[in-house]
């Protein structure tokens, strides 16, 4: 850090991409798997998805869905390769989110 500075430079990235609500800082975020812990695809995926879109968006105003790729490790030390999709959410409204999470469960 230059002592002659001792703050670095900031960004008001609201004003600068023409924002004009305020910015959520907490995204919540679901991963939404295709297989089971033996490996085994459940078929299910598609329909929990959309229920967690309809659900987060009720909620937040709005949630998006990415697939992507993965592994993990399971119990008896397979590697499982799958398929999630991540749905996530900026959280509006803190204490509705708080509110509401019985029905995330």
């Amino acid at each position: 850090m230059d002592p002659a500075h001792p703050h670095p430079p900031t960004a008001d990235l609201s004003a600068a991409f023409g924002a004009v609500d305020a910015v959520a800082v907490q995204c919540f975020s679901l991963y939404v798997p295709n297989k089971d812990r033996n490996d085994g695809e459940f078929g299910t995926q598609r329909r929990w998805v959309l229920e967690a879109v309809r659900l987060l968006s009720a909620i937040n105003g709005g949630a998006t869905a990415i697939p992507v790729e993965g592994g993990w490790v399971n119990q008896d030390g397979v590697l499982i390769l799958e398929h999630p999709v991540v749905v996530y959410s900026f959280v509006t409204d803190a204490g509705r989110f708080v509110g509401e999470l019985p029905r995330l469960r």
